[in-house]
């Protein structure tokens, strides 16, 4: 179990980096399609969430959002079975 926590816990640091990195690249795919949008502020603003980079950049950041969440319940679920065996292995040494 510790081996998979360790590793479970590189795969959650990757989850949460690539979740950051999504967010920062909506960013940029949006301030890029805004930027090369005319017309009135709300036109822009419009515009750059409709434009292909902004939802590719949207879709990226919903599939980071996901491996993060399922990495974070996959650690916390190893970690209540840690906490299981630990349990057990006392109640064993106990005679209980």
């Amino acid at each position: 179990i510790l081996q998979w926590i360790d590793r479970a816990a590189e795969a959650y640091a990757r989850a949460q980096a690539t979740h950051r990195l999504a967010q920062e690249k909506l960013k940029v795919a949006k301030a890029t399609a805004y930027s090369n949008t005319k017309g009135t502020v709300p036109e822009r603003e419009s515009e750059a969430i409709k434009s292909p980079e902004y939802q590719a950049a949207l879709e990226q950041l919903e599939d980071a959002e996901y491996r993060k969440h399922l990495s974070s319940i996959k650690m916390e679920h190893k970690k209540m079975e840690f906490e299981y065996w630990r349990t057990q292995s006392a109640n064993k040494r106990q005679g209980i």
